[in-house]
């Protein structure tokens, strides 16, 4: 595990990072699925209070996602850049349908909420990937 860390390319994890988190901002815009998931959260899309803060702790969860991503890219021993956008695929899925699909559960959310969140997660988790195996 070490020497994934320590061969881990930190510019291309920055650069998916900020690839992963421009793709939220495309995700969560009037473009796509903004008014969506406002209804289905009860979120104030007027209430910009805090709205600093939730960004940049955004921004540091989607850079530690990327992170492991790059360490779990290593440790699967990529050969292809196809093989890569597996385990992007792979980890999308695995963790974002897993993780928020028990959380929606027990949290009676609606189904098309999790459709759009861990869809978010699962195209920003492999073109992280992709992002990384060209690096």
């Amino acid at each position: 595990m070490i020497n994934a860390i320590q061969h881990l390319n930190y510019l291309s994890v920055l650069l998916a990072a900020v690839a992963y988190f421009a793709l939220g901002a495309l995700w969560y815009s009037k473009v796509l699925f903004a008014s969506q998931w406002i209804e289905m959260t009860k979120v104030d899309a007027n209430d910009r209070s805090g709205m600093a803060r939730v960004m940049i702790t955004g921004f540091l969860y989607t850079l530690l996602i990327v992170f492991v991503t790059g360490v779990m890219i290593h440790l699967s021993r990529c050969h292809t850049f196809i093989d890569c956008i597996q385990v992007g695929i792979m980890l999308g899925v695995g963790y974002a349908v897993g993780i928020l699909g028990m959380t929606y559960g027990y949290g009676k959310k609606p189904l098309m909420l999790l459709a759009i969140d861990a869809g978010y997660h699962i195209i920003g988790i492999t073109l992280a990937s992709a992002i990384l195996a060209k690096m």
